[in-house]
């Protein structure tokens, strides 16, 4: 009874509290009377209606609109408040303002609907709006973030003609089991035009797309996809008129999996074959155990490292130290690499290579009597352990053919001028100027050339399937390459030759997934967002905010106003972008009468396909 009483105590609280709230709230009216110039007369009164709205900068207030009617020749004319049409969609009891706050701390700053809760709670001091009303107001700002995209198209295609030169980056990114979000992506403004979500990247969808985004934004001089030979395709069918080249980052990387499949998949099988992973762990874990049951025993390596001590005679623990800072130095092999990921960065190879390494110190260290003689036994193993794996004939052949493949990648790097430039070599556009790209032509058919006479050769023939490769690859990709563009037309406009800035926007927008909810699997998200998401990262660029939304972000509310709506179109669009399984019928599909008859009759008989 206790605990019925205090619930039934707090209902009576939170509605006085309400009843409190609702009579403090403000009452404004909005007579459409006010936009008409004296002239033309005050038409009659038609209804007045009332609606509690909420603002993020006004907080919430009562909204009394007094719509009026104009009698004319060819009817009645409505005439509705412009000033509360500038402050809240039609009907709606949300502001725009607090439609533009809630998507941009969501979809831009990566806060949570509940940390957007609270700042509503702390900015108007108690309002509280519901989170299934905030989860809608992050769709109302994609809906109409993507009709006011749509409707600043033809200012963009004007800029765009007039500047000149247009340049596309086409791609698509999925999820395991999701549609595929397909993009337009404009080279040198870093703006994505367009995004559509299909069910696969077929070029039937990818051709329409196409199509559709060249009426909108204007046609392009190029295009610039991966080597996917249904975007080529799309492309040839779409646009004609526009050249269509192959991304080089796309192409090395092809080629550089190709280069070393073979020698990787052999050394990582002969590897587990030996066991040397497993062994070296077992290693380190007795070692380090060892050193937790003698604490008494300092630790002087890293102080000899920095010339803090000084010099000590290898003794047992010392040499325990040693081995246990050659494993660490071993285990380091990422940091050989650029932060690229396979096969620019082969991360065996560099193992192997410190494995090398290693086995050669403690060879110079071998040749001392008087330092192995204050060896630990843990050493000499470690030794031992090495200069089996390395001396196996199976892994010096495997590990010389990675080594040839290496140097014929760097070769085609350094040719292709796909050398990591900065800390960020994943988003570099790899734009040439005419002296460079005249260079890499000159460099590329140097290596065709060199390439050709295969079997003329005196290379092994590990060698001359590396090189068969390599120049497979060339001679396929060759036209489709870009580099044969006319010097003054690079020198105006000096375009990316990779799509490295569409994949950045892909990966940015899954990083604002991730920071909102945490999960790092991003499946339902792009089950259930639309295509309007990925327009996000327009917002942070400078000529989009001018063109577009005409400043800053403080101009999107009233951007968002003047958008031309027609009623239900926002439920309508809801509908249409509910998340669905890739493959699978939408409901209202199903849901048809003599539906399974229907599917059955799709079916052709094939009696009389055979003749029968």
């Amino acid at each position: 009874m206790a605990a019925l009483a205090q619930q039934l105590s707090q209902q009576a609280v939170d509605q006085l509290q309400g009843a409190l709230q609702l009579a403090a709230c403000p009452s404004y009216r909005f007579d459409s009377a006010q936009d008409l110039a004296p002239a033309e007369g005050r038409p009659g009164v038609q209804k007045t209606r009332t609606r509690r709205v909420v603002s993020w900068n006004y907080g919430p207030f009562q909204a009394r609109e007094v719509v009026r009617a104009k009698a004319a020749e060819a009817g009645s004319s409505v005439r509705r408040s412009s000033a509360l049409a500038a402050l809240v969609p039609r009907g709606g009891a949300y502001a725009f303002d607090l439609i533009v706050h809630v998507g941009l701390q969501t979809f831009l700053h990566g806060h949570t609907l509940a940390q957007v809760q609270a700042q509503q709670l702390a900015h108007h001091g108690g309002l509280k709006v519901p989170v299934s009303s905030l989860y809608e107001l992050k769709l109302k700002f994609l809906f109409y973030l993507g009709r006011l995209h749509q409707q600043a198209a033809p200012d963009l295609q004007a800029y765009l003609t007039q500047r000149g030169s247009i340049s596309w980056l086409i791609d698509g990114t999925l999820e395991p089991g999701t549609p595929v979000f397909f993009g337009v992506k404009e080279a040198q403004e870093d703006w994505l035009l367009d995004c559509w979500k299909l069910a696969t990247e077929n070029v039937q969808d990818v051709t329409a797309c196409l199509k559709l985004a060249a009426t909108r934004y204007g046609q392009p001089g190029q295009v610039r996809h991966d080597l996917s030979q249904r975007l080529a395709r799309a492309c040839e069918a779409a646009l004609p008129k526009a050249a269509h080249f192959v991304c080089h980052y796309h192409l090395a990387s092809d080629v550089g999996q190709d280069l070393y499949q073979a020698a990787q998949a052999a050394l990582t099988q002969r590897g587990l074959a030996l066991r040397l992973q497993g062994r070296l762990k077992e290693q380190r874990r007795s070692q380090t155990e060892w050193f937790g049951t003698h604490p008494e025993r300092p630790l002087i390596l890293a102080a000899l490292l920095r010339g803090q001590a000084p010099e000590h005679p290898l003794s047992p623990t010392l040499g325990r130290e040693i081995l246990l800072a050659m494993h660490s130095w071993i285990l380091d092999y990422a940091s050989d690499g650029q932060r690229q990921g396979f096969p620019f960065d082969p991360h065996l190879l560099y193992y192997h290579r410190r494995l090398v390494q290693v086995l050669r110190g403690l060879d110079t260290l071998w040749q001392r009597p008087g330092q192995v003689a204050q060896a630990p036994a843990a050493l000499g193993n470690l030794r031992q352990l090495l200069n089996d794996y390395l001396a196996d004939p199976q892994v010096t052949r495997h590990l010389r053919c990675f080594e040839q493949a290496h140097r014929l990648f760097e070769r085609f790097r350094s040719a292709l001028r796909l050398a990591a430039p900065g800390s960020s070599p994943l988003r570099d556009a790899y734009a040439l100027d005419p002296t460079a790209q005249q260079q890499v032509v000159a460099d590329l058919e140097q290596l065709r050339q060199d390439l050709r006479p295969v079997a003329a050769s005196s290379a092994s023939p590990e060698e001359q399937k590396l090189r068969t490769i390599l120049l497979t690859h060339l001679d396929k990709y060759w036209a489709y390459l870009g580099l044969a563009l006319p010097p003054q037309e690079s020198a105006a406009n000096p375009t990316p030759r990779t799509t490295n800035a569409l994949e950045t926007h892909w990966t940015k927008s899954k990083r604002t997934c991730r920071q909102i909810h945490g999960r790092s699997k991003l499946t339902r998200d792009f089950q259930a967002l639309p295509a309007e998401f990925m327009l996000l990262p327009n917002l942070r660029n400078p000529r989009y905010q001018q063109l577009v939304l005409g400043g800053d972000w403080a101009q999107l509310p009233n951007k968002f106003a003047q958008v031309p709506v027609p009623a239900g179109s926002f439920k309508q669009w809801r509908n249409q972008k509910r998340p669905e399984h890739c493959g699978r019928l939408p409901r209202s599909l199903i849901r048809e009468d003599h539906f399974m008859d229907n599917l059955i009759g799709l079916c052709p008989d094939g009696t009389s396909a055979n003749g029968n």
